[in-house]
């Protein structure tokens, strides 16, 4: 399985290198890796039965932003999809998806852990930080889902040249 690199599986899928079971595999990385992320809940401040409303507040902004922007990120590679043929939309979708899920996961750890290094360094010198991490934590979403979606469009444009290629090389 590749699992890092967009370009190498995007070649691989054009070239019809994935046999079935391999493509159920891409399908099951998202599930894993999301069961997996469940413990990181743990690190997100704790305020005790209610987080400060400001908190709750973004947080709620921040989502519906993320609803958008998913919409708006499916519509994107749905239209780059089409560009090129139309078809298996969803196959190409969740397998081009995997490679960019993996990255941004890491990233987003890397990055998490990170801050939560800074922030438990700074608390007591600044203590509204410790109070507003959740702020920075919930600001990850849909920037996760915008970053998510302008690689998955691409990687399907990519993909498109690719199987465009192929075609005119057969023809």
């Amino acid at each position: 399985m590749i699992l890092w690199s967009s370009k190498e599986l995007e070649q691989a899928l054009a070239r019809g290198q994935l046999d079935s079971w391999t493509k159920v595999k891409y399908l099951m990385v998202p599930a894993v890796l999301g069961s997996l992320s469940i413990p990181f809940y743990v690190f997100r401040p704790i305020y005790g039965q209610k987080p400060p409303a400001i908190n709750s507040l973004f947080s709620l902004v921040f989502y519906i932003v993320a609803v958008y922007l998913n919409y708006w990120g499916l519509k994107k590679c749905f239209v780059a999809n089409r560009d090129i043929d139309g078809q298996a939309f969803f196959e190409r979708t969740a397998l081009l998806g995997v490679p960019i899920l993996v990255r941004v996961i890491a990233v987003v750890t890397l990055t998490s852990v990170a801050l939560l290094i800074v922030i438990g360094n700074l608390k007591d010198r600044v203590p509204m930080l410790f109070h507003r991490a959740g702020i920075l934590f919930s600001a990850f979403t849909p920037i996760t889902t915008f970053v998510m979606y302008a690689m998955l469009t691409n990687s399907i444009r990519r993909f498109g040249r690719l199987v465009k290629a192929k075609e005119s090389a057969g023809s």
